[in-house]
């Protein structure tokens, strides 16, 4: 699952909402990437500093965005043999009202159908 959440280029094949996805920079423990995501007419961008932890956590930080702040955490705890149990915690505050009356309703739907993404994709890939 680690893997999964980490392929940011493949977000845009899955992820609700995501219509654009690149990665800006990469070493072996972190990644910066920008996803655009849309809803209708509505389209955003925003930018993280992906710091990676493998294969429990990924940490997430605002580049660049709509955002006063966005920070949120990745976990992956064992679950059984082959099993893992995804935990996606998000706190994010709107640069201003009119940008989260806008986006908000958007990216509040998008936060809530990541995990469910990927699970659902990770079904797709690692069915045995």
């Amino acid at each position: 699952m680690f893997d999964l959440v980490n392929d940011v280029p493949s977000y845009p094949a899955f992820l609700p909402g995501c219509v654009a996805s690149r990665v800006l920079g990469q070493t072996d423990n972190a990644m910066t990437a920008t996803l655009d995501v849309a809803k209708g007419p509505v389209r955003k961008s925003f930018t993280t500093r992906n710091t990676l932890f493998a294969p429990d956590r990924i940490a997430m930080e605002l580049v660049n965005g709509p955002f006063k702040f966005l920070r949120g955490n990745w976990h992956f705890l064992p679950h059984g043999e082959k099993g893992c149990t995804v935990k996606l915690e998000m706190e994010f505050e709107f640069s201003s009202t009119l940008v989260g009356i806008a986006f908000g309703g958007i990216f509040q739907q998008l936060t809530h159908a990541m995990v469910n993404a990927f699970c659902q994709r990770a079904m797709e890939i690692y069915r045995d």
